[in-house]
């Protein structure tokens, strides 16, 4: 989905989810200060009267929702939050996206930022109230970039690097090592930065959760996919059919 697609949005998302607090009166969403690199993408300002005073939220919006996106999203709010204006030092910052996945809402609650995304799932601790809203369906979850991470080709570049998840890799050494193109080992590369599972210096790139890589591959996993099964029984020990297979396979060249 495109970035002013989302845009168009904010507006009645947030009215949406501020209009029905006793608390607030008078919402209203402006548009950030021009381009100013410095600037939010949108103004939230409303009223809390029991206090006597106005609120304001700060807001960035991004067109994906992996982890990594979202940290420069934070990291850009609390920038803004710098820049000196009368009103800015008491505001609230939050992230809009069309999907907050688990490990990006938990990178907004580390930080002190709220987020909504599109289905109006949202997560809001604003000093005098505070809303959560969870469980809504969202048509709009991160699918994995290009069957990236776990294509059957893709899966080369994975293996490689989970034999040694620490050692660096450029990617003209990673794509020799696995044999396939430069360019899909940049794009599982970028895929995995994103989910904040690997890392790039001088030295190049490697893993720093190989754990979360596991876990995920093999939630996503199945053999059945582009394999063709049959199924056998016998009465010998597993020992001997492993035997018997091992045996077959050397007469048929097959490897396993």
């Amino acid at each position: 989905m495109k970035e002013c697609e989302i845009i168009e949005r904010v507006p009645k998302l947030f009215q949406e989810t501020l209009n029905g607090l006793q608390v607030i009166r008078d919402v209203e969403v402006q548009p950030g200060k021009g381009t100013d690199l410095a600037s939010p993408d949108f103004m939230v300002m409303f009223n809390l009267p029991a206090l006597g005073r106005s609120g304001l939220i700060l807001v960035e919006v991004k067109n994906r929702g992996e982890p990594r996106v979202i940290r420069e999203a934070v990291n850009h709010l609390l920038q803004c939050r710098k820049e000196p204006a009368d009103e800015t030092p008491s505001s609230y910052l939050a992230v809009v996206a069309p999907y907050i996945s688990p490990k990006s809402a938990e990178i907004c609650r580390e930080a002190g930022v709220g987020y909504l995304d599109l289905a109006g799932n949202c997560m809001l601790n604003y000093s005098l109230f505070s809303i959560l809203r969870e469980g809504k369906p969202n048509s709009f979850r991160i699918k994995r970039p290009l069957k990236t991470i776990y294509g059957e080709k893709a899966t080369r570049v994975l293996r490689v690097l989970l034999e040694t998840p620490s050692k660096r890799w450029k990617l003209q050494d990673l794509r020799n090592e696995a044999d396939v193109s430069v360019g899909l080992v940049y794009k599982v590369k970028e895929a995995l930065c994103d989910l904040e599972w690997a890392a790039s210096d001088k030295d190049g790139f490697y893993l720093v959760q190989p754990g979360e890589l596991l876990k995920d591959w093999a939630a996503n996993y199945s053999i059945r996919k582009k394999n063709q099964i049959f199924e056998f029984y016998s009465l010998e020990s597993a020992a001997d059919i492993e035997l018997r297979l091992v045996e077959a396979c050397e007469k048929t060249d097959t490897k396993f």
